[in-house]
């Protein structure tokens, strides 16, 4: 493109930004006028005009015009999403393009728009196949992505678990990892064969009627995956939590961590273990569960001391741990109010006989039988439950400040969102692949997902914009291309993308948006 000057009849003089053009049948370019400045007479307002057209024709790629003249001309019109496409592809690209796993370029697209894929439209490998195309992702045939998950080996999927380590550690920034969460979650299949990974088990979705394998996850305070492991579905979850920690310590180096687990992980053998392997941990306490002793000291209102206008603590030492005790205003209000609507549903059984309710009512809370065979309210059961109303605690192997011990344990809920992440807007499960190398090979395309998707959430924090990821989504459904075949070039037309989705490609120095582009077609 250049600058072209045209005087006129009137002594005035026009500004144009000029590009010449090949059109069929002609043998020399033509002139298109790209875009027109205005015209005026004042030399001083034509200098102006003139620097804006030359600023202007040095930013802008010139693109050829779009002419239609009858339904002929348009040889072929296609409309697609494009907005994950471009948008997670450039952030996969700045932070995961670089997973060195011994592949083509082939292959390495093909992992990067299953990734996409798994984000936008999280369904059945072969479903995403179908789907692909309009998704502007096109390397995607059943075949090819059934190939690719074979290639990708146990030494692979380490690769890709190494390279978001270090990734979430490089975001953090080096040697800040000193809280980390645990949690363990199980994953049911269609199908109901036994493999070494797939085995019928205690399930936390309700379906133990399936085969499943146990999923565990490790995160950061930001939700930043740390990684995470498979075990056969059979496995007791208090077994899992020391392998996965040794084996982080010993590929990735981690020292000198707390790890924060919820009650189920509580166990001598795991509490010992992880002091025996230098871990600090906070772990829930089952505070009714107690011995007898500490019952008393929970009860005993002496030592308490005011964290704030509600919660009370004190710290007592057992053994070689700690733990921490606290009583909360608004929680003992919250369990006095779950009690009731227990009770509530209890009603309907009280004076029924044994046989009318065994297979229920006499497993719930707070119901005994009577001399007479009847249901009844126990209420020696209701008072003890009504005496730690409020009262919560934590097991500690570190003389660490209660605020602190509190604190650190209510970043639990990031592992429990990343789950949730995982579970419904991933849609891992459930799972319909039949073999165990394709099953790890589709937790590892999901993992690379959910690394995706947290890596964006945390960039868009830090940049001030706490937008979900599923409002993101909806903006992103928005943006989509149509392309268009006339006569011997290819254009592409986005319709107009919401507002807001400019501020977020900003604050992530993702490149605006290009309403209209075109190439030729050597047809």
């Amino acid at each position: 493109m250049h600058v072209r000057v045209r005087k006129n009849k009137s002594g005035s003089t026009s500004i144009f930004v000029v590009a010449c053009k090949r059109f069929p049948g002609k043998k020399n370019p033509q002139p298109l006028v790209v875009k027109s400045f205005g015209s005026s007479s004042d030399p001083a307002k034509i200098m102006v005009l003139h620097d804006a057209a030359k600023k202007y024709a040095s930013n802008t790629k010139f693109s050829p015009f779009l002419r239609i003249n009858n339904a002929d001309d348009i040889k072929e019109c296609k409309v697609k999403n494009v907005g994950f496409e471009q948008f997670y592809g450039k952030i996969f690209d700045r932070f995961f393009g670089k997973i060195d796993l011994g592949f083509g370029s082939n292959d390495f697209q093909i992992m990067k728009q299953l990734t996409l894929m798994r984000i936008a439209r999280p369904v059945s490998k072969l479903r995403t196949s179908g789907l692909a195309p309009t998704f502007n992702c096109n390397d995607l045939s059943s075949n090819k992505i059934y190939k690719f998950m074979d290639k990708l080996t146990d030494i692979n999927i380490e690769k890709i678990k190494k390279h978001i380590f270090n990734n979430t550690n490089k975001l953090l920034g080096n040697n800040k990892l000193r809280v980390l969460f645990y949690d363990l979650t199980t994953i049911y299949f269609e199908n109901n064969n036994i493999s070494e990974l797939k085995h019928l088990g205690f399930s936390k979705d309700g379906k133990s009627q399936h085969v499943q394998i146990s999923l565990a996850f490790i995160v950061t305070k930001f939700g930043l995956p740390i990684g995470y492991e498979i075990f056969a579905g059979n496995i007791y979850e208090g077994k899992t939590l020391i392998p996965i920690l040794t084996k982080l310590r010993t590929n990735y180096g981690i020292n000198d961590v707390t790890i924060i687990a919820d009650s189920a992980m509580f166990s001598n053998f795991n509490l010992t273990e992880l002091t025996a392997h230098k871990f600090n941990y906070i772990v829930s306490a089952r505070i009714k569960n107690l011995n007898g002793n500490l019952r008393k000291i929970i009860l005993d209102p002496t030592d308490y001391k005011n964290l704030n206008d509600d919660i009370k603590h004190k710290t007592v030492k057992v053994g070689d741990k700690y733990i921490v005790l606290c009583h909360s205003n608004e929680r003992a209000k919250k369990d006095a109010y779950e009690r009731e609507k227990t009770i509530v549903r209890l009603e309907k059984f009280l004076g029924k006989s044994a046989r009318d309710t065994m297979r229920g009512a006499l497993k719930k809370p707070y119901i005994k039988l009577s001399k007479a065979s009847t249901v009844e309210l126990d209420v020696q059961k209701l008072q003890q439950a009504t005496q730690f109303d409020g009262y919560f605690g934590f097991y500690t192997n570190t003389e660490t400040e209660a605020q602190t011990v509190i604190e650190h344990y209510r970043g639990l809920w990031q592992v429990e969102q990343t789950f949730r992440i995982t579970k419904h807007n991933l849609a891992i499960r459930p799972v319909y692949h039949y073999q165990d190398r394709r099953i790890a090979a589709h937790f590892a395309i999901c993992f690379l997902a959910l690394a995706l998707l947290r890596t964006t959430e945390y960039l868009l924090a830090q940049a001030g914009h706490a937008v979900s990821s599923e409002k993101l989504h909806c903006l992103l459904e928005q943006i989509k291309s149509v392309q268009i075949i006339n006569k011997n070039q290819k254009f592409y037309i986005i319709a107009d993308p919401p507002n807001e989705i400019h501020q977020i490609y900003q604050a992530l120095n993702i490149p605006k948006l290009q309403i209209f582009t075109a190439k030729n077609l050597d047809l």
